[in-house]
């Protein structure tokens, strides 16, 4: 379900920390009873969307330089390729030793310093960026209400159900945890957004990594957007078959137009 898939977006990003305070489940589970609520009484119910995969080709930008997965990589190994040839070593550093950062409060679990005023912006930029980019599908609100928020690893994102479908979801997250491009701060390389399909370069010196899975019809996209400032955009298309509606309505062209979008950020 998208909600157990945004709460191990946050597991993701807290990695290694220490207690949170709260539960992440809790969190989305009181978001999809209060979604499930207001569904119920409009007379309609949801069936979310499930994992899957994809394999689509990445727009790079000229002179981006784009790397694929060569044999013997793994499922999260990444290899970068040597001129006449792929190479064997992974390119995935490990992950460095990271300072333990406050438990969050009790009192406001999901904030942290000027996160009042990036939900409040990001309400307003989000869905013009998936209007402007999603021209074959609309979008209002996230799933659950609004968007969700982690004090630890300042990371804000939501679920948007295209409007009109019961299983057309697009995931877009922004983390800003360090100051510096943070390729191990990778969320989708623990695992759960499908294995990883290739990655580039481009001329900003910022990366793009996309992962994606199919699995009984049920796929899903994903393409990351890792920034010089240390700013992490994670945009997922999820999918799951109904009438009238097969395979992913948004390519991977698409994704990377909006997980690069200058406005998706603090």
């Amino acid at each position: 379900m998208i909600e157990e898939r945004m709460a191990d977006r946050f597991r993701a990003a807290v990695a290694d920390e220490p207690p949170l305070g709260f539960d992440p489940d809790e969190v989305v589970s009181r978001a999809g009873r209060e979604r499930r609520r207001r569904r119920a009484v409009a007379g309609s119910a949801l069936a979310t969307g499930g994992l899957a995969v994809t394999t689509a080709v990445l727009v790079a930008s000229t002179g981006s330089d784009v790397q694929t997965i060569g044999p013997g990589a793994g499922p999260t190994g990444w290899l970068a390729p040597a001129p006449g040839g792929a190479s064997s070593a992974p390119l995935r550093p490990s992950l460095p030793p990271r300072t333990k950062p406050k438990a969050p409060s009790a009192d406001v679990p999901g904030s942290f310093p000027g996160s009042d005023a990036a939900v409040a912006k990001l309400r307003q930029v989000i869905p013009q960026v998936l209007a402007e980019k999603v021209t074959n599908l609309a979008f209002t609100h996230p799933d659950g209400g609004d968007l969700m928020v982690h004090q630890t690893g300042r990371l804000i994102g939501g679920a948007y159900l295209a409007t009109g479908t019961s299983h057309q979801y697009i995931q877009v997250s922004i983390s800003h945890d360090r100051d510096t491009l943070d390729l191990s701060a990778d969320p989708a390389a623990g695992g759960g957004w499908g294995p990883p399909l290739r990655q580039s370069t481009l001329p900003d010196g910022s990366q793009l990594r996309v992962y994606g899975q199919n699995e009984s019809g049920m796929q899903n996209l994903s393409v990351l957007h890792f920034r010089p400032d240390g700013v992490i955009v994670h945009v997922d298309a999820t999918m799951k078959p109904e009438p009238g509606r097969s395979g992913l309505q948004v390519s991977e062209e698409v994704l990377t137009a909006i997980a690069t979008d200058p406005r998706l950020t603090f």
